[in-house]
């Protein structure tokens, strides 16, 4: 779970991404990088899918949480775009965006 805050987060992932830029040259520092930022995606869209996807957990959503997920989110994957899932894209952009009128008129309506 995420405990710190932005400026904190981006100062932890500015010194990651500075060691980033000299391992990139070595492979096995690349895919250090790589795993660190393969693990950091997974978990933010674990958390993302529980808070959106979960009707109860999302009436209960941590609104600085949601912000230190997405920040560090948006960080982690200019480093590693390769392991942006499509679900992950697909949670952000829900949050983003919304939805088109076509959706909203393909809705099923319970009455």
């Amino acid at each position: 779970e995420f405990s710190s805050n932005v400026p904190l987060t981006n100062a932890l992932l500015q010194a990651l991404m500075k060691v980033a830029k000299h391992v990139r040259k070595n492979e096995e520092g690349q895919a250090k990088v790589n795993d660190f930022g393969k693990l950091i995606l997974q978990k933010c869209q674990v958390w993302l899918s529980e808070m959106l996807l979960t009707p109860t957990a999302a009436q209960d959503i941590n609104e600085d949480k949601l912000i230190s997920h997405l920040f560090t989110l948006g960080e982690v994957a200019q480093l590693c775009p390769a392991h942006v899932t499509e679900q992950l894209f697909l949670l952000v952009q829900s949050l983003l965006l919304p939805p088109s009128d076509s959706q909203i008129s393909n809705r099923k309506h319970p009455f």
